[in-house]
């Protein structure tokens, strides 16, 4: 098998997986008795961002056919998964990450973090407090998405930087042209200089004439 047709089978089984535990999360009774327990457990694992999955596998899918132009198969999964962490680590930060011990007594809020992202944001806000947590969830993101797509959410700032960059050089361009006054060509100069001597000359023949007739 050579890469290529490895690279789209795997696509295709991350297609699979993707959807299906898409399907789990709606706990439809298509998926049987395993499909209920994954969606349960997925719901309690990663929160909101377990809605990302069937994303994330559709996005590898397109990757590994090509579709996504210069997006390799490994960066669009990596993409995938840094957001199914980094959304519900965003909530939890925002709501103030602190969780009951029991996941029973979590808020609807609460819940749509999930253990993981939730022992995330726990940890960060404990070290660096809501601001830092906030800060850190910005660096990862823009780190993220930097190493895959190269995006950043501040790429704003380098879109505003370029445009004045482009508005200086077509100033420039601008002044560059500008009608001045056109130089003239070297015959013309020469042509000049030449009926200028032949006016001297002439002056200096009339003179002499003059002065030979009044002596």
């Amino acid at each position: 098998m050579n890469r290529k047709a490895r690279q789209e089978l795997i696509g295709i089984g991350a297609l699979a997986v993707g959807l299906f535990l898409g399907l789990t999360l709606l706990r439809l009774s298509i998926t049987g008795s395993w499909g209920d327990q994954i969606g349960s457990r997925l719901w309690r694992a990663l929160g909101v961002g377990s809605v990302l999955l069937p994303v994330l596998g559709i996005g590898w899918a397109l990757a590994a056919f090509e579709r996504l132009g210069s997006l390799s198969a490994a960066r669009a999964a990596a993409l995938g998964a840094g957001l199914i962490l980094l959304l519900p680590y965003g909530i939890g930060t925002v709501a103030g990450a602190d969780f009951p011990p029991a996941y029973a007594a979590w808020s609807p809020t609460q819940k749509l973090v999930g253990y993981v992202p939730a022992m995330l944001a726990h940890g960060v806000h404990q070290a660096v407090g809501t601001a830092g947590g906030t800060l850190v969830g910005l660096f990862a993101l823009s780190a993220l998405g930097i190493l895959t797509v190269g995006w950043h959410p501040l790429v704003a700032l380098r879109t505003r930087e370029t445009g004045i960059g482009k508005r200086d050089a077509g100033s420039g361009m601008r002044d560059a042209q500008k009608p001045g006054k056109p130089a003239k060509p070297e015959r013309a100069v020469e042509a000049e200089e030449q009926a200028r001597e032949r006016r001297r000359v002439g002056r200096w023949w009339a003179c002499s004439r003059s002065r030979r007739w009044g002596s």
